[in-house]
């Protein structure tokens, strides 16, 4: 049985913990007057707003994704065209099976952006780590399935005009 989803938004593995472990200066994101995020001057301070607002739409049982002006704060409009389709058994933006529910004991571990003399593809990379999700579909043990699963991400960004935006979440090589 899964814990309650209203208790989940004030756990220690909450996007609200991961929040609240920022510089005050980062803790409520300022938009303009077109809705856009303006707090976040660095790659990895838009990376760690986004897992924030996106595992907290989560564990309250609604679908971030589906939220196009919220998502583009964040994202970038190839992103959400690219992702907007796709297994149904995976969430579109992060990539993970489905259920959420097996995201409710995951931490998400935000790295510090690099940036190349050449540019690659994207503007900028930080490294997330996701641990302690749990994939009831990969193993079963005594009956339950599961394993507990740590998984190393890459985050690519571009630069806007008005700050950075998410083009890419992939698995890191």
């Amino acid at each position: 049985m899964n814990p309650p989803q209203n208790n989940m938004r004030n756990a220690p593995n909450s996007p609200s913990a991961i929040v609240n472990q920022l510089p005050a200066a980062t803790q409520t994101p300022s938009l303009n007057s077109a809705g856009v995020n303006q707090s976040a001057s660095t790659p990895d301070e838009l990376v760690r707003q986004f897992y924030a607002w996106y595992l907290g739409e989560l564990r309250d049982g609604k679908e971030p994704f589906t939220q196009e002006d919220r998502m583009k704060q964040y994202v970038s409009d190839d992103f959400i065209k690219e992702h907007t389709s796709g297994p149904k058994d995976f969430d579109r933006a992060l990539g993970l099976p489905k259920p959420e529910s097996d995201w409710y004991n995951m931490k998400v571990e935000i790295g510090k952006p690099k940036y190349y003399d050449k540019k690659p593809y994207y503007d900028a990379y930080v490294d997330v780590t996701y641990k302690g999700f749990t994939d009831r579909g990969a193993s079963v043990r005594s009956g339950t399935r599961f394993v507990t699963i740590e998984d190393s991400w890459s985050v690519g960004l571009q630069r806007a005009s008005d700050g950075w935006r998410i083009a890419s979440i992939g698995i890191r090589d």
